[in-house]
Formats: C-alpha cells, sequence, structure tokens
C-alpha cells in the first residue's frame, strides 16, 4: 500500500457526490472537469483549487439556469497540470473558450497563466466574506464590470479602469508584485496579465523587462510596472527596448511628472529598496 494523506480545511464545506460529478481520480493530472456545461460546450470555465470549488460550483448552477453554459474545473496542482500534453491541456482548457474566471480567497497571483488575457480572476479582495458569495461572482459572470454593492466602490476613472497594466518582477521583487497586483485589483484597474517570478527562487531581471516591455510595444497593455530588488537593473534593462520609456520612481511626485512630462511608459520599483 501506498502513502495517505488526510487533508483538513477549516472551513465547513460541502462533499461533493461523485456520482453527480466527476471522480477524484483526475487530481492526478493537476486539473479536471468537476463538472461539465451542458453539451459539452461552455460558454464559461469557472476554476479553483480547494475550498473556493464549491463557490464554483453553486455559481455554475445559477449560470446554466440562467442559461450561460458553465464548465467547472478543480485545479489542485498548476505543476502536475503543467506536465500533461497539449492535448489534455486543450479538453480541460479550450483554446476558444476565452471566458474563464479564477476563484481563490487569498491572492490571486499565478491564475493570470490560466484565466489568459480576456478572463478575470477574483481573490479575497472581492470574496471578503464567504456568505453569498457564489451569487456575487455569478453576478459579476452576468454583468461583469457592472454598479457592485457590497462595499466596491469604484476608485478611478473611467479611463484608467480601462486601462490595462502589466506587472513583472524577478524573485528579489516577488513579494512586492504580488501586494502590486492586488492594490491595483482593488482599485478597479484591468490587469493585463503578470509576468516573471512565481516565487522567491533566483532569476534573471532581464527576461521579465523584456517580456513586459514587449507587452507594452505590442500593445498588449497600456502601462507597464517592473519590480526588482533596488529597481535599477529592470530600469536600465527595459530602457534597452526601442519604445519603452521606463522609469524608478519610489515617490507619487516623480511618477507623476514621468507621465506627464515624460511620458514614461513603464514604472519602475524597488521591493529592497
Amino acid at each position: 500500500m501506498g502513502p495517505s494523506t488526510l487533508v483538513f480545511t477549516r472551513q465547513a464545506m460541502p462533499t461533493f457526490d461523485r456520482t453527480k460529478y466527476a471522480s477524484a481520480a483526475g487530481v492526478a493530472k493537476g486539473a479536471y472537469i468537476l463538472s461539465e456545461a451542458p453539451g459539452g460546450k461552455p460558454d464559461v470555465i469557472l476554476m479553483g483549487s480547494g475550498s473556493e470549488l464549491s463557490l464554483c460550483v453553486e455559481a455554475a448552477d445559477k449560470l446554466n439556469a440562467a442559461g450561460i453554459k458553465t464548465r467547472v474545473v478543480s485545479m489542485p496542482s498548476w505543476e502536475l497540470f503543467e506536465q500533461q500534453d497539449a492535448a489534455y491541456k486543450e479538453s480541460v482548457f479550450p483554446a476558444s473558450v476565452s471566458a474563464r474566471v479564477s476563484v481563490e480567497m487569498a491572492s490571486t497571483f499565478g491564475w493570470e497563466r490560466y484565466v489568459g488575457l480576456k478572463g478575470k480572476m477574483i481573490g479575497n479582495a472581492q470574496l471578503s466574506a464567504h456568505s453569498a458569495a457564489a451569487e456575487g461572482l455569478a453576478e459579476e459572470i452576468r454583468h461583469p464590470g457592472g454598479q457592485r454593492g457590497g462595499g466596491w466602490p469604484k476608485k478611478l476613472s473611467e479611463s484608467e479602469l480601462a486601462m490595462k497594466i502589466v506587472v513583472g518582477s524577478d524573485h528579489a521583487g516577488f513579494q512586492l508584485k504580488v501586494a502590486m497586483g492586488d492594490l491595483l485589483r482593488s482599485l478597479g484597474a484591468t490587469m493585463s496579465w503578470m509576468s516573471g517570478a512565481f516565487n522567491e527562487n533566483p532569476s534573471d531581471y532581464p527576461d521579465f523587462a523584456e517580456a513586459v516591455g514587449h507587452a507594452v510595444l505590442d500593445r498588449k497593455a497600456e502601462r507597464g510596472v517592473l519590480i526588482c530588488g533596488s529597481g535599477v537593473g529592470a530600469s536600465v534593462a527595459a530602457n534597452k527596448l526601442p519604445g519603452i520609456r521606463a522609469g524608478m520612481c519610489h515617490d507619487t511626485y516623480s511618477a507623476h511628472q514621468g507621465v506627464e512630462h515624460d511620458d514614461i511608459n513603464v514604472l519602475v520599483l524597488g521591493e529592497r529598496v
């Protein structure tokens, strides 16, 4: 017999009836279709990794009832899923379905890889209370960007809300990148995607400076934010790309002046400064 593991959660969570939902054997592949959309062709895909999964299932029931065909994907391990072949990945996340929503009670960091440019990541800033969260999730999908209650006021102008922002960092800027992404989303900004290190293991900042720079140059985002240890290296690397005007600013006055007078399109910060 192999090793066994007991996994618990502090919340009171429902137990999925596996005669109704897919077998838990799919866990071995990192992600699997827990609940399929009617007809097997989803309009939207909801994904979660743990206790949030029940919210996805509840929201899917409401959306399906409203005529929005919804698939729910259980994704307990990104690492295992990345080991699967392209055909399996496509079967779970069809390229033709760009309407995707991830649900994470903590930080949304990392989910941008699976929701894509047109998807949405919902995290602790939006799901502050577990009760009524499924209805809120379904409402957000039915009316994305609409007027929302429960203490979610608009905090940015319409033009700022429409602006897409890409954030990237190396390992030395990882923690600040997570905080920056959560802050921007809590203000209502549109996160194009987040690039760079997904942990604090050593990585090379020029690679991520290039990725953010090209996202801006290719118009996948209007503005970029780069973070490394001091900010200096990332700024130098980004400015090697023709068309990128990266400025290192650690105060609001410099940042404002940089945009208004110097037309910078990439803001650079140092986490260790």
